[in-house]
């Protein structure tokens, strides 16, 4: 699962594998900062780390636990440090994990936290399916939450106002309930190929992948018979 930037940034105050020297409030050396982000982040993904990050009211607070006690041993063995003097960070070391909370008293400073994790909600809310077709593919996208929901409306409308870069590519959008489904075809053999690759491999709108290859509107697509 990738790390949000929010989570990165909380990890990265008391990332467990940093010396004392690179956890030390340097406001001059902007390398280590993004050395210690490179470090959280590849502990977070390499690790069997459980997240989540939640609003407070001055604040943000993110829990990370583990169910390798050597994993935990390591998130509770720094103490997370702040480089500005708005924000306060605290760390509570629980029985699987941490808990790290940073607040101030700064209300936009809070807003701007508060609005990334909005942002992150939405992305996260929307699934992607991929059904290929004989001559193309359809991505749907997907979403229980409305303002998601609204957001792809609006992006049909987009899509459906551009015209198309190749000439040999029909693109056609409908609006669904719960989102939207946006379908490439052509008779062009070589841009069918790719057109399914790009399909089974894009990741625009944040989407989380949802299952394998769907059944085309004639059986599976061309490059599922096999």
């Amino acid at each position: 699962m990738k790390t949000s930037a929010i989570a990165l940034g909380l990890l990265a105050l008391p990332v467990v594998f940093a010396s004392t020297t690179a956890l030390a409030d340097n406001h001059s050396d902007d390398n280590q900062r993004g050395h210690r982000y490179a470090k959280a982040r590849h502990f977070l993904n390499n690790n069997d780390v459980t997240k989540s990050v939640e609003k407070v009211s001055n604040g943000i607070q993110m829990t990370l636990t583990s169910d390798d006690a050597e994993v935990v041993e390591k998130l509770q063995s720094r103490e997370p440090k702040s480089r500005n003097e708005d924000i306060t960070v605290t760390k509570e070391d629980i029985s699987n994990g941490v808990i790290i909370t940073k607040t101030s008293d700064d209300e936009e400073i809070v807003q701007k936290w508060h609005d990334r994790l909005d942002k992150k909600a939405i992305k996260d809310s929307i699934e992607k399916s991929v059904t290929l077709l004989d001559d193309g593919a359809t991505i749907t996208l997907t979403s229980d939450n409305s303002e998601a929901v609204t957001k792809l409306h609006e992006k049909a409308d987009k899509i459906e106002e551009n015209e198309s870069r190749n000439d040999e590519v029909e693109k056609s959008v409908e609006k669904l309930s719960n989102g939207i489904a946006i379908t490439l075809t052509s008779d062009n053999e070589d841009l069918v190929e790719k057109i399914q690759k790009r399909a089974e491999n894009s990741k625009k709108f944040g989407a989380k992948r949802k299952g394998q290859r769907g059944e085309g509107r004639r059986g599976f697509g061309r490059r599922g018979q096999q």
